[in-house]
């Protein structure tokens, strides 16, 4: 319901005077809902950003952290694939026990997010087994 009203503000260049907290969106510090990986250069690699549950911003994130607890160890943020999606991926972290969906843009002649989101639900469902919780629900309420 507030999403119109928050993407109209984001809209706004002047950005609110606020502390930014990492893994937070920089303009309103709503959580992610989702990540994403872009094309990023040769040498770089894809470029990961996370989506804003709240007013639906983007911002670039490490591609090895947590956005939640910021754990930075590789061995304790494990990924998970299935192949029936081979586009989405679960981003877990071992240390808060939180995962956020993400979905490979590059690869996608017409990516929407929000349907990728959905058509690999039982990917949050084998997650949610797994004893992780989603940072913030997507579209489904998962």
């Amino acid at each position: 319901m507030l999403r119109p009203y928050v993407e109209f503000l984001r809209s706004i260049p002047t950005a609110p005077d606020r502390v930014h907290r990492e893994g937070q969106c920089p303009f309103c510090g709503g959580l992610p809902w989702i990540s994403a990986r872009r094309d990023g250069s040769l040498m770089e690699g894809a470029r990961r950003m996370l989506g804003c549950a709240l007013c639906g911003g983007e911002w670039s994130f490490g591609r090895i952290l947590c956005p939640v607890c910021l754990e930075g160890d590789p061995a304790k943020l494990p990924s998970f694939r299935n192949e029936t999606h081979a586009n989405a991926r679960v981003e877990a972290c071992e240390t808060c026990k939180r995962y956020v969906k993400s979905i490979d843009l590059s690869e996608d002649a017409l990516p929407i997010p929000e349907v990728d989101d959905l058509v690999s639900l039982s990917m949050d469902l084998w997650a949610v087994e797994q004893g992780f919780t989603r940072i913030e629900p997507g579209l489904a309420g998962l």
